[in-house]
């Protein structure tokens, strides 16, 4: 058993499997907003909404509430906001679950299916899609003040639309840079991080070559950020987009070649042997054990470093550049189920949630960032390391929520695979991933 999991004990584990969960339905069915611009960022139109013409004196009922269990302390948080809600509103009941994480997808779809699900659940923004195709969700700006959506980062808020309508309200974010261990770029006379990839894979074979690590970067190779984190990184560097004009699945030959060449070009001599083989808790114990001298994952790394590795010197950079650099961004958020039976007082427990102490103590210490604007003004996002992450949320991109987005990624996957294992050419590479965008 690698460091990561030796140290962190259940906490991590469990963040992690999360972490994996989200992962896999973000790139499953795409996290992002649709390029419509045309409807507001989210003001109700008419000012005010069904939850506050409620009043608080008529909301009673019960509010069924699944939520995501990130550790140990989830149930803890949850069961405390419960409590200062209801004190609030006497007649209104709060009813928790925490699905299993791992069928917890499926559990929804199910309830969905059979007109049975719960009011309000916390929710990757990736499995939003879905569940708003079939109709069964309500807009959350028929639900909460405009003032409440005036609070979000712009960006964070805009990533979380489906086909232009608010159907998710984030709750926390997240977004992901490049460690890399100062002791191991000292040893190999180098004092500061790549700020490009072909930097990227000069320092590392250096680093190998004087022996500052075992390997110069950890890289991920099977599992679902395999293709759909890591094709992004360098694909979106070269200032290319994974849709066209019209919104479509779509990828940039040139700019392909030149991001899975410099892919390659890690695998050739700078990263773990047997990539392929290589998932996401695998890629991080590489890091936090000292073996790997550089990996790009996100904040929740910081945590895992102080439980694991306490004395490793480390620092964070953004994502190296091609002709231009951004970082990956993924978000879970809030949706509010027609079929629930108790829109209005879920709809007012969610802003309960949005309170500036229960925001802030839900996101504190579970490696993530927040989503509204003032919770970015905390003391500990202004200094680093988390500062590079909350500069880079804020003007990261989203991968397209498109259907066909599981197709590419599944086998872009194997096409990438492929390039490492087998030799295809980059060229070849591309016009797989290519051919699975279009069809």
């Amino acid at each position: 058993m690698h460091a990561m999991l030796r140290g962190s004990g259940g906490l991590m584990t469990r963040l992690l499997l999360v972490i994996a969960i989200a992962a896999l339905g973000a790139f499953a069915a795409g996290c992002g907003g649709s390029d419509d611009d045309s409807s507001d960022a989210g003001a109700s139109t008419s000012g005010t909404t069904a939850a506050a013409d409620a009043g608080a004196e008529e909301l009673s009922g019960t509010v069924r509430w699944s939520m995501l269990d990130y550790d140990p302390d989830t149930k803890k948080w949850a069961n405390d906001v419960i409590k200062a809600f209801e004190a609030e509103h006497p007649d209104v009941k709060v009813e928790l679950t925490l699905p299993p994480t791992n069928n917890y997808q499926q559990l929804l779809t199910t309830q969905v299916r059979g007109k049975n699900p719960p009011d309000l659940a916390a929710v990757p923004t990736a499995w939003v899609p879905a569940f708003a195709e079939a109709q069964a969700l309500v807009p959350w700006t028929e639900q909460v003040d405009a003032s409440l959506l005036d609070r979000f980062d712009p960006t964070l808020l805009e990533g979380a639309k489906i086909s232009g309508e608010q159907f998710a309200l984030p709750y926390l974010s997240t977004s992901r840079a490049l460690f890399w261990n100062k002791d191991a770029f000292e040893k190999a006379g180098l004092d500061e991080p790549p700020a490009t990839w072909d930097e990227l894979i000069e320092d590392g074979k250096k680093i190998v070559a004087d022996g500052g690590a075992e390997y110069g970067f950890a890289l991920q190779g099977t599992g679902a950020e395999a293709f759909a984190a890591w094709f992004p990184y360098v694909y979106w560097s070269q200032g290319a987009e994974l849709t066209d004009a019209d919104g479509n699945l779509a990828i940039d030959q040139e700019a392909c070649v030149t991001a899975v060449s410099a892919l390659q070009g890690m695998v050739d001599g700078v990263t773990q042997p047997n990539v392929t083989a290589a998932d996401l808790p695998e890629q991080m114990a590489m890091f936090t054990g000292g073996e790997a001298a550089m990996t790009i994952t996100g904040p929740w790394m910081i945590g895992m470093l102080a439980a694991d590795a306490p004395k490793l010197d480390y620092g964070v950079a953004p994502i190296p550049a091609g002709s231009t650099s951004t970082t990956l961004d993924i978000q879970d958020a809030f949706i509010l189920f027609k079929d629930g039976g108790n829109t209005d007082a879920a709809a007012a427990f969610a802003e309960f949630l949005y309170e500036a102490e229960n925001a802030d103590s839900l996101v504190e210490g579970r490696g993530m960032l927040p989503v509204l604007t003032e919770g970015f003004d905390a003391p500990r996002y202004q200094e680093e390391p988390l500062k590079t992450f909350v500069d880079l949320v804020r003007e990261g991109k989203f991968v397209p929520s498109d259907p066909g987005w599981l197709k590419l990624s599944d086998q872009g996957t194997r096409a990438l695979q492929s390039m490492y294992t087998d030799g295809t050419s980059p060229e070849k590479t591309c016009e797989a991933i290519a051919e699975a965008a279009q069809s």
